[in-house]
């Protein structure tokens, strides 16, 4: 579809606090949810403000029960192995709401898929995300995805480094973590070879 960003559904998959000390959960409250949702670029302010004063009942279960589908979709291409029936049914159900919001629009001399309008709801902020999960799947890119590999996260991410070496979902916070641990054990190692004489 070619529609959104193909990390989208990765920071959406990553929402929930996995990280030791990280950010919360972004789909336990809504207004924590908007918060993300503005800050991707899915809505602006005013429609977040207008979300939030309204009520949106069942949107976060639903917007849960994506992210947990999406998470294992990707988890189980990373592991090489078949995603579960449910969790495709889940995303294509997802799909399905948003192909009905979809409008083939003339750019220049190029075509383009673009999502009908500004989010009127709650459950149209999930329509890019289902996009986002659905280009990702068919995309050259899917060989590239990876989680991180802290035991203290597991965060999904894109691997674009030029020999797909990357290891952690931020080299500044998981991968400065996993090196401070290693350095850690070595120098407390040379002590003790050093107390015990060796």
């Amino acid at each position: 579809m070619g529609v959104a960003d193909l990390r989208l559904c990765l920071d959406f998959a990553n929402t929930e606090g996995v990280v030791r000390n990280g950010p919360p959960d972004r789909l336990d409250e809504l207004d924590l949810f908007l918060a993300w949702a503005v800050d991707r670029g899915l809505a602006d302010a005013a429609a977040a403000r207008r979300f939030a004063s309204g009520p949106a009942p069942g949107f976060l279960d639903r917007a849960r029960a994506l992210r947990e589908a999406l998470y294992r979709i990707f988890a189980a291409r990373i592991g090489h192995e078949a995603p579960a029936a449910g969790d495709l049914a889940r995303l294509e159900r997802e799909l399905a709401e948003t192909l009905s919001g979809l409008r083939f629009v003339a750019s220049g001399g190029d075509f383009r898929w673009t999502l009908a309008g500004p989010p009127q709801r709650p459950d149209d902020l999930l329509r890019p995300i289902a996009a986002s999960a659905a280009d990702l799947l068919v995309s050259d890119q899917l060989d590239r995805l990876k989680e991180c590999s802290s035991q203290t996260c597991s965060w999904l991410f894109l691997d674009e480094s030029r020999n797909h070496s990357r290891r952690w979902c931020d080299m500044a916070d998981c991968g400065n973590r996993a090196k401070a641990r290693r350095f850690y054990r070595r120098h407390a190692h040379a002590e003790a070879a050093d107390a015990s004489g060796e």
